[in-house]
Order: C-alpha cells, then structure tokens, then sequence
C-alpha cells in the first residue's frame, strides 16, 4: 500500500477576497508552490486538485506532483476531494 499526499487547491478563496494560492510568502514562492514542495519531500506521489482548465506549469508547481482538474470545483470542497479521490482508481 503506497500513501498519497493530496492537496486540494480548485476553491475560489471567496473567504480571502483574493487567491490564496498566489499569495506570496518572503522567499518569493506561492503559498500554493510551497505547500506543495513541502509535500513532495514527504510523499512519493502527491496529487494537487485544481480548478478546471488550470495547468500546474502555470501555476508554477514542481513537475513531480500530479495535477487532477475538478470539474465540478464550483460546487464545494467534497467535489473536488471525490476528484482527488477517484484519481486513486
């Protein structure tokens, strides 16, 4: 049995009144960037839920997580887990 790290990022930050995800931390990564980073030193397979349509690269995450789109991300938190979740399969 093999553990994988998901980090779910497809909400609309509505709570922070910007993307949190692009929020900058002082040495210049993304919130986003860094919590994943944290997360490959940790796991051998970490997957990131994104929003539909968005492209890890653009976002600048590490080429060594896997990128899972929600295509239901609007819809609240638990769409994009079972997004997350059926990327296990």
């Amino acid at each position: 049995m093999s553990v994988v790290a998901l980090v779910l990022a497809a909400g609309s930050s509505v709570r922070f009144g910007a993307d949190k995800r692009r929020a900058l931390m002082a040495d210049g990564r993304s919130l986003l960037v860094h919590s994943v980073e944290r997360a490959c030193a940790v796991f051998d397979d970490v997957r990131v839920v994104l929003r539909d349509g968005e492209r890890g690269e653009a976002l600048g995450l590490p080429s060594a997580c896997r990128v899972i789109c929600s295509a239901d991300h609007a819809q609240g938190l638990g769409h994009s887990l079972a997004a997350g979740a059926a990327s296990l399969l």
